[in-house]
């Protein structure tokens, strides 16, 4: 892929990965919302029943496309596939000027999800940071552009099971009435289920690597969320 497809499949992928979260958060926020603001809600609970499914169903179709298994589809794995290639030579000067570290190695901070890839790495800077009486708050690796796309290949493989599950669900629940299944969804939510924290890890690794492919490439930094999320309790 060229560098002008592959930011362009990012930017889509970011999107649609922006859009789920989007859903996502406002799941996260009727358990909050419908016990301290009960009363007001119940004064129009068609609406609110109706729109926590439609979020339901629109958070399955969302994460189905990025992390669809058809061939002929563009999803997050079409974009790993398509950043093997990606070499220091892809990104423009201003943009290498701010990440390039040192030779073609950047600064790249690992979050919760990858320091089990770097458990040396991680142990090491958080003993540094106990000698000094120093908070860890983040570690920092120096990789180049080959190593932090093995990291993401390893992350996007340790889904395997969860996209198995959620193709699954989607096939069966939300997009066909299977035969099969007869409308006896239980079956499939105990044998193939999506729980919360699947939802969080597909979610997660779909905005990280999308926003850090646009980030190198472009020198613009995206946002994992709309800033106005929690408008809803103003409410």
């Amino acid at each position: 892929m060229t560098k002008t497809e592959i930011i362009h499949l990012a930017i889509n992928i970011y999107e649609e990965a922006l859009r789920a979260n989007s859903y996502w958060n406002l799941l996260k926020q009727y358990k909050e919302n419908v016990s301290k603001y009960n009363n007001e809600m119940n004064c129009s609970p068609a609406f609110y029943n109706v729109i926590y499914t439609s979020l339901v169903e629109s958070l399955f179709l969302n994460l189905s496309k990025i992390y669809d298994v058809n061939n002929k589809s563009l999803t997050i794995k079409t974009l790993l596939k398509g950043t093997e290639t990606i070499t220091i030579d892809y990104l423009d000067e201003h943009v290498r000027a701010k990440y390039e570290l040192c030779g073609n190695k950047l600064q790249y901070p690992l979050n919760s999800l990858e320091e089990c890839y770097f458990k040396d790495e991680v142990s090491e800077q958080k003993r540094i940071c106990e000698v000094y009486d120093i908070e860890h708050i983040i570690t920092t690796l120096n990789l180049d552009l080959k190593e932090i796309h093995k990291l993401y290949t390893k992350r996007f493989n340790s889904l395997n099971k969860i996209r198995n599950n959620l193709v699954t669900q989607r096939n069966k629940i939300h997009i066909h009435n299977d035969k099969e299944i007869n409308f006896n969804f239980e079956d499939i939510y105990q044998n193939q289920p999506i729980s919360n924290e699947d939802a969080d890890k597909l979610i997660g690794f779909a905005l990280d690597f999308s926003r850090y492919c646009i980030e190198i490439l472009t020198g613009v930094s995206k946002p994992e969320t709309y800033v106005n999320m929690n408008d809803w309790e103003c409410l």
